[in-house]
Order: C-alpha cells, then sequence, then structure tokens
C-alpha cells in the first residue's frame, strides 16, 4: 500500500504481534496482515520519513553538514580566543543552535537501520521503537551539545566567583564539539551511494582528523592563557614576586596580549610540534595547569598519530594489490630458478 502523494517514498511495513509495530525482516515492499493491520501501515507510513527517497531531508543533512563543519573550526577558537559578546557572531551562533534542535526532532520520524542478531541489518519502520532508539543512543549527545552555555556567560557579572564561573562555562562551552559526532550517523546513511574506494576514503578521514586534531590541541593549549588573571602574569622583562608565569609570556618575551591570531599561531605552532613528535622545546609549559594539560594532549597527539600512520601505511600498501600479488610471484619464480640451478 502505498502513502499519498507527498513527495515521501512509499514505506512498506510488516506487522507482527509483539511489539504491536515491530516490523519484519521482510523488505520486498508488499505489505500483507489483516486489514487492521494495513490501516496501522498507512498510519505509520504518514508519520515516517524515509530519508534516502525524501530529498528535503537530503538537502537539510547537506546543510547539516554544513553546520557541522563550522562548529568544529570556529567553536573551539571562539571558546579559547574569543570574547563572548552580544554580537552578529553570537545571533548566528542561536541560530545554529535552532538548526541542531530542529535536527534532534526530525529524528523521531526518521526511518534508521539496526543489526538484528537473528536478521542482520534491517530498517526499522516502528515509531515507537525509532524514538526509544534514538533516546538510548544520540539524545543526549545532541542534548548536550544545544545546551546554551555562550548565553549564560553573558549573564555572569564582576568579581572572583564570577570569573571562576566564567572560566568553568568557557571550558563547558567545547560541549558543543559533541555535535560532530553528528557527522558519522549521516554519512552512515549515505556511505552505500558513495562509489569511492574505502582505502581513498579511509586516507581522506585520517587527513581530516589530522587536521581536526591539531587545531583542536591549538585551541585547548591557547585556552590555558584565559585560566591566568591577566594583571598576573609575569613579565619577563621585569618579573615581579608573586606574578604567574604561562607559556605565552615566557616564548614571546612579553605579558602584553597580542592579538587572537598571533596566540592562535603560537598555539598551532606548539599542536604540530606536540602531534608529529617533534618538539623544538621553544614553547612550553610554565605553570600546573600547563603541565598536567599538556601531558594530556602528548598523549592523546601521540596515540592519534601512531594509529593513524600505522593504518595509513597499511591501506598504501594494499591499493595496488596486483602488482603486489605479481611481484611477489616473480620473486617466487626467482627462489625456485636459484634453487633448482637453472640460471
Amino acid at each position: 500500500m502505498s502513502a499519498p502523494n507527498s513527495g515521501r517514498a512509499a514505506v512498506p511495513y510488516d506487522a507482527q504481534p509483539e511489539p504491536e509495530f515491530e516490523t519484519a525482516p521482510e523488505s520486498d515492499g508488499h505489505p500483507h496482515g489483516s486489514k487492521h493491520h494495513k490501516k496501522r501501515a498507512d498510519f505509520v507510513t504518514r508519520h515516517l520519513i524515509d530519508s534516502s527517497h525524501f530529498a528535503p531531508v537530503q538537502y537539510w543533512d547537506l546543510w547539516i553538514t554544513f553546520l557541522l563543519c563550522f562548529t568544529a573550526i570556529y567553536t573551539p577558537y571562539e571558546v579559547a580566543f574569543v570574547k563572548t559578546k552580544m554580537d552578529a557572531i553570537f545571533f548566528w551562533n542561536r541560530c545554529v543552535d535552532l538548526c541542531f534542535l530542529a535536527d534532534m526532532t526530525l529524528q523521531f520520524f526518521l526511518i534508521v537501520r539496526e543489526d538484528d542478531p537473528r536478521y542482520g541489518t534491517r530498517w526499522v519502520r516502528d515509531p515507537v521503537k525509532i524514538r526509544n532508539l534514538y533516546l538510548r543512543s544520540w539524545f543526549i549527545i545532541d542534548f548536550l551539545s544545544v545546551l546554551p552555555f555562550d548565553v549564560l556567560a553573558l549573564t555572569m557579572g564582576e568579581g572572583a566567583r564570577a570569573a571562576k564561573l566564567a572560566r568553568l562555562l568557557r571550558v563547558l562551552r567545547l560541549l558543543k564539539l559533541v555535535r560532530v559526532l553528528r557527522a558519522s550517523r549521516v554519512f552512515q546513511r549515505y556511505r552505500t551511494r558513495l562509489s569511492v574506494a574505502y582505502a581513498k576514503l579511509e586516507l581522506v578521514k585520517f587527513v581530516v582528523v589530522i587536521l581536526a586534531c591539531v587545531h583542536w590541541m591549538a585551541c585547548v593549549w591557547g585556552m590555558l592563557l584565559s585560566f591566568v588573571d591577566k594583571d598576573k602574569v609575569c613579565d619577563p622583562r621585569d618579573p615581579v614576586e608573586g606574578c604567574q608565569p604561562t607559556w605565552f609570556s615566557e616564548s614571546m618575551g612579553s605579558s602584553t596580549k597580542a592579538p587572537d591570531i598571533g596566540e592562535y599561531t603560537a598555539s598551532l605552532h606548539w599542536a604540530v610540534m606536540t602531534l608529529t613528535s617533534i618538539g623544538y622545546g621553544d614553547i612550553s609549559p610554565q605553570n600546573n595547569l600547563e603541565y598536567t594539560v599538556g601531558v594530556v594532549l602528548m598523549v592523546i597527539g601521540a596515540s592519534t598519530w601512531a594509529y593513524i600512520l600505522g593504518s595509513a601505511c597499511r591501506i598504501v600498501a594494499s591499493l595496488d594489490e596486483n602488482g603486489i600479488e605479481y611481484r611477489q610471484t616473480m620473486d617466487k619464480i626467482n627462489y625456485m630458478i636459484k634453487d633448482s640451478g637453472l640460471s
């Protein structure tokens, strides 16, 4: 039975006794069963969306992917180097939050894939089950990503306590990065349509992971400067008793706050050295917090670099399987000729 002509593809539905809306493993697109179950199938069809055939959802996914890229690039930079204020970026971020909130609502009505131990991979078309699956999996992550921590930061007053709360909110704003996990969910929907070799996709993914890791490490390293009061930062040219040194004041030779791009460039320089294990030593931690965060970032960076190098070498070696097999065969023939004394 087909849905009314509303631009959506007809969604086949097969009813089972338990649970009431559970779909059968078949996906031949021809409903069967009692008249009562057919009516329920029509109801389900009208209230669910098949993203693989519904064009507006596909355009929406492209828009969400763009917003995810914006979040992955700008949000950590904003948290680390940009002071929250009522400007155009602030209102743009609120629009982004509304888009992600709308996407959360959409997830309750999208047909999803499920790996069933009895029937294998199948499409779930039961509305109740779809919503339960979303609530048990991605809902918490999506909910945390739309919390308006930067709005709360604007309500902070003056004083030491307000400064501590502002620093805490600055860290919590990094939770917006969990939005990036949505990219894997969008990719899962369309990966079967990509006519690109798996090895090439993996290599592209490794490049993206390296760039993202370097950018995020640089932003975290630069954010440490905001945890030290500006009037207490040591000036190497005129040190004062009780002042607090930072990596930026020591490496740049001045406690004067440089433009944001200057701090980011220095942080990016440190992140690339740390990730690739070069370690020039021109930028080094100067206080307990910087040492602690530096150790954590070095462990993360080294693990990421080792994993990507190992995986990339394995994939590159398997790109020319026919050539590898040919060379191995020729080596065997040469060994046989040598052992047989035919040469």
